[in-house]
């Protein structure tokens, strides 16, 4: 066609030049007679004449007949008329060579001549030949919408070459010249094709090719029949001749086909046609969908889908390009979606979308099997009818009710992160996935999860679990429940266990020797743990429970060990030299004394033993794999590394308690493994030097009283780079000494709950591995205290073109809980926040306050004294503070003013909670709400967004509920932290972090990142937040930033 194309032109440019005086349009076509080489016919139409513009609508097909015109030396007159005398004169029409694009036939029955007909790429579906009586072949190939065409009374009829892809009968009974048929099908339409072929049974073909099995597909509403009438599917069909394929547990009966139960595969017969001799069968695949009753096509309005943004994403290209395989354009408000396209819709997924509220209409999709809908404020959703569903995300909605008990093909349902007491689930589950975390289910029932391999239910407010017959269970999240006892003796198939943050106080796992990951940390009542059958065991997290003594002599296969915060006086029983796969080894808090040897542990890259006050030596000669450690709190004082170490962070850093006597003026430092070669050879070395202090020998001296003294000595490594930072207290503050017998859990935070290793842990996750790349920080604001660091940020600021002339005063040396709703009000008079102490000013801070007018000072004189008043001469001050922390942050409050957004948080528990939304709420002069986690005395102010900032353990639902507030909260701190810079600073390219356990930086630096948000960070937290971006480090780090 191509071809034909270029000669067309050509020929136009000749025609133009020689008889361009007799050019004439044919619409659409090709521009005039002559550019096809024919002679001007009569220009006058007739009745019985074909004029091109008006009886042939489609320009492919007159482009057909001028070609065929041209070929045939037929008259057409200029304006496109063909007279009633040469129209017999057509006799062949042709369309198939390298087309891409469908032709319509329509005005073909007008060429009665013809004989030969050669299409591909039809686009009819439907199609009447049967005023063509002359013709004699009919190849009809290629993609075809046809679904149903007419060749009655073609008695010529020789050959038949037609695909049959969409169309369910074909009769030729009345073409009795019939010699040689084609049945042709498109083989990615595998449900479509034949049900029936009739013939002239006078007639027997010479060739007979049938497409290799026809396939058709039948509608039956398997809730009202289970049958279907072959008579009504194809009219004319004799059931005599249907001969049902043996042992389909399907029977007939006439043209009626039964069962009993829905045939999964297709019911397959052969027809033997009326052909001669019955020679002639066809092979048919015959393929039952259910219809679901949908005969008819669903208007999209309010009526039938209340909520504005379901409705938005039902006219949006995501609905119909969703894994659907529909190839249609976007509805809009008010079409209907076809009843073939409903049936067709088996995915729907609005995850994400954040406002939908209400899924009314979601019944109409009957077909559907997968349903997304997480992360919006869905109250209630019904899929009662949607029977074929087999996977529900609904996490994080508002659901409190959720019924999924008409739903028995479900497999996968992820219900996590609402509001839910209520569950019910099918007496005959399918279900193998059920993740139910974060809700306030009190009781599940387990007696139709038979099939369950992964269960989720932590943070809930269970106090029994019967798990007696998930006997195919490998994988259970308990963790943050009520529960004091837990049987596990027949779940032999168990792989991954967390009943962390529990009430156990007795753990049996004898049974359970395939696991493989165990974290039972905060069970402060469990005190021993038999694990000598657990022998694949590769995690262990037992932190911040009671243990005393723990055996590991057949666990040998630990990747990471985790014993933090117990009563671990040795190690020996640890069976270190036998543990050559560890690689991550934590034994913070406990009361080590005993010297640890690890120098058959070759793969260790972490370690921590920080806080174990007695601890005085650590064998790490051999491994060379070390990346980063931490000794703080205990007695060493000096380390030799391995010659080939490279650290993540070279300088390491100890601080050590010694109490003297008074009059006592030196320090042996033989007691720190540090000998005279060691000073001789430079490797010792004070920094900071107090005034009066001198080595003389191996003894540090000094003759006025002094309270720290810092060192620094070399500890070897790759070419020598690492050495140690270590500052000695003398007679320091007792309380402000680490305290081994005190649990502490720095991931734990954000009110819900759980201590484990890897807190956003799904039921069938594996604990993280170990950390990627290192994250590249742009910049460091740190100094060499909390007030320096504060005084640096105020530094900041001021380059940052962020004039001040108010300060606010913060005392956090015992508690932040008055500078919790500090942040509001720095941002409001765009104030830096200066730490300072009870009776004095530090300073660092000092120096700050002398550039400023006004100083806020935030708390009563319990926090900061009359002292600290009289040091401010000269300054308008003005103090903020009430009775309790919650009146304090109710004045704040008042002072804002007229503010459109606040935060409820907790103020006993959700200090980390607070510092999340620090910077949130100093960009919108957003007040931080001081509660109990029940109740509040703080007016809702009509016209202000509130958030709930922290789980349902920390802030109950009543009290959202009385704010009308959205809820952010994760697993963690950090969780929580991570959804506030979703929802506050998702296209932010810069952001700043800061640890999240001692959270004084995150507060101070809040106006700093008020445009950016705070991302708080621990050793183990997730920090894809950081990945990618400009990340500014605010404060000290005794880790090193990794992603997951």
């Amino acid at each position: 066609m191509n071809k034909n194309r270029n000669k067309v032109a050509a020929m136009m440019m000749v025609a133009a030049i020689t008889v361009s005086s007799v050019a004439m349009p044919v619409e659409a076509a090709v521009s005039s007679v002559e550019s096809v080489g024919i002679e001007s016919g009569n220009n006058v139409y007739e009745e019985g004449d074909i004029d091109l513009r008006k009886d042939i609508p489609d320009s492919r097909f007159r482009e057909v007949i001028i070609e065929e015109a041209r070929n045939k030396n037929i008259q057409i007159s200029k304006d496109g008329i063909i007279k009633k005398e040469d129209i017999e004169k057509f006799k062949s029409f042709k369309y198939a060579e390298n087309v891409d694009e469908q032709i319509n036939l329509s005005g073909i029955e007008k060429f009665t001549g013809l004989e030969w007909l050669w299409i591909d790429y039809l686009g009819n579906s439907s199609l009447d030949l049967s005023n063509n009586t002359n013709l004699k072949m009919i190849r009809l190939r290629g993609n075809s919408c046809l679904e149903e065409i007419n060749l009655s009374g073609i008695k010529t009829l020789e050959t038949l070459e037609i695909n049959t892809t969409n169309m369910k009968s074909l009769d030729l009974s009345t073409n009795t010249g019939l010699k040689q048929l084609q049945l042709l099908g498109d083989t990615s339409e595998l449900k479509k094709g034949l049900g029936y072929l009739k013939l002239n049974e006078n007639i027997k073909l010479d060739s007979y090719v049938p497409n290799e099995a026809q396939n058709t597909t039948v509608l039956v509403d398997n809730e009202k029949d289970k049958q279907i009438d072959l008579a009504k599917e194809f009219p004319g069909i004799n059931p005599d001749d249907v001969i049902l394929d043996p042992n389909q547990g399907v029977t007939k009966e006439g043209s009626i086909i039964k069962w009993d139960k829905v045939p999964k595969n297709p019911i397959r017969y052969t027809y033997r046609t009326q052909g001669k001799e019955n020679g002639t069968l066809l092979y048919v695949r015959l393929y039952i969908e259910d219809s679901y009753g949908i005969t008819e096509g669903v208007v999209i309005n309010e009526k039938n889908f209340p909520d504005k943004e379901f409705r938005k994403y039902l006219c949006s290209s995501n609905f119909i390009a969703y894994d659907n395989g529909i190839d249609i354009q976007n509805f809009k408000e008010g079409d209907i979606i076809p009843a073939e396209v409903l049936r067709k819709i088996k995915n729907i997924d609005i995850s994400g979308n954040k406002k939908i509220e209400d899924l009314t209409g979601i019944k109409y999709f009957k077909n559907l099997q997968m349903l997304n809908c997480n992360d919006n404020k869905i109250k209630n959703i019904n899929v009662s009818e949607n029977k074929e569903l087999k996977g529900l995300d609904c996490n994080n909605n508002r659901l409190k009710t959720l019924d999924v008990s008409n739903n028995h093909n479900l497999i996968k349902l992820d219900c996590s992160s609402n509001l839910i007491y209520d569950l019910k689930i099918s007496t005959d589950s399918s279900i193998t996935s059920l993740n139910c975390n974060r809700n306030e289910l009190s009781s599940i029932d387990t007696s139709n999860l038979k099939n369950l391999k992964n269960l989720g239910c932590g943070e809930n407010n269970l106090k029994n679990l019967n798990l007696k017959e998930l006997t195919k269970l490998e994988s259970l999240y308990c963790a943050s429940n009520d529960l004091e006892s837990l049987d596990l003796l027949s779940l032999k198939n168990l792989k991954n266990l967390n009943c962390s943050s529990n009430k156990l106080s007795l753990l049996d796992l004898s049974e359970n020797i395939n696991l493989v990951s165990l974290g039972c940390s905060f069970n402060t009542k469990l005190n021993e743990l038999d694990l000598s059958n657990n022998t694949k065991l590769t995690t262990l997290d037992c932190n911040n429970n009671n243990i005393e003594d723990i055996d590991l002599k057949n666990n040998n296969d630990l990747v990471s060990l985790y014993l933090t915060s117990n009563k671990l006086k040795s190690v020996k029983n640890l069976h270190l030299e036998k543990k050559e796969n560890l690689e991550e080894l934590r034994l913070e808090y406990n009361n080590i004394s005993e010297d640890i040897n690890l120098e058959n542990n070759l793969k260790l890259e972490y370690l921590s033993v920080e806080n174990n006050k007695n601890l005085k030596n650590i064998n790490l000669s051999k491994n060379e794999n070390l990346k980063k450690f931490s000794i703080r709190g205990t007695k060493i004082g000096k380390l030799e590394l391995n010659e080939f170490v490279e650290l993540d962070y070279p300088m390491i850093e100890n601080e050590i308690y010694i109490d003297i006597d008074k009059n006592n003026k030196s320090i042996d430092l033989k007691e720190f493994n540090i000998n005279k070669d060691d000073i001789v050879k430079g490797r010792f070395s004070l920094i900071y030097p107090e005034k009066g202090v001198k080595v003389n020998g191996t003894k540090l001296e000094w003759d006025d009283e002094i309270d720290k003294i810092y060192y620094t000595c070399n500890c070897g490594g790759k070419y020598d780079r690492c050495y140690m930072a270590v500052r000695l207290i003398i007679n320091g503050d007792e309380e402000e000494r680490p305290n081994p017998d005190k649990p502490i859990n720095p991931d734990q935070g954000g009110g819900s709950g759980g201590g484990t290793t890897t807190p956003d842990q799904k039921p069938d996750q594996k604990p993280d591995e170990k950390p990627n790349k290192p994250v590249n920080i742009s910049a460091r604001i740190m100094g060499k205290n909390r007030y320096e660091t504060a005084a640096k940020i105020a530094d900041e600021l001021v380059k940052n073109n962020v004039s001040y002339n108010s300060v606010i005063l913060v005392n956090s040396d015992k508690s932040m809980a008055d500078g919790l709703s500090a942040a509001s009000l720095s941002g409001k008079k765009n104030a830096p926040i200066l730490l300072v102490k009870k009776d004095s000013i530090p300073a660092e801070a000092m120096a700050k306050i002398e550039k400023a007018k006004n100083v806020y000072i935030i708390g009563g004189e319990g926090a900061i004294s009359k002292n600290v008043e009289n040091q401010l001469k000269g300054k308008n001050i003005t103090r903020i503070s009430g009775k309790d922390r919650y009146e304090t942050s109710s004045k704040i409050a008042s002072m804002l003013g007229g503010y459109k957004m606040a935060f409820i948080v907790n103020g006993a528990k959700g200090e980390a909670d607070a510092m999340s939304v620090s910077s949130v709420a100093a960009k919108y002069g957003a007040p931080i709400l001081l509660t109990n986690g029940k109740t509040s005395t703080h007016p809702v102010k009509e016209g202000v967004t509130y958030y709930v900032i922290g789980g349902r353990s920390v802030v109950s639902n009543q009290l959202a509920d009385k704010y009308n507030a959205d809820r952010i909260a994760g697993v963690d701190r950090y969780s929580t932290n991570r959804k506030v810079i979703d929802e506050f600073y998702y296209d932010s390219k810069k952001v700043y972090f800061a640890k999240g356990d001692t959270l004084v930086d995150a507060l101070t630096a809040s106006l700093l990142a008020k445009d950016n948000g705070m991302v708080l960070v621990s050793k183990n937290a997730n920090h894809k937040k950081l990945e990618g971006k400009e990340a500014v480090q605010v404060g000290g780090m005794d880790f090193e930033i990794s992603f997951e």
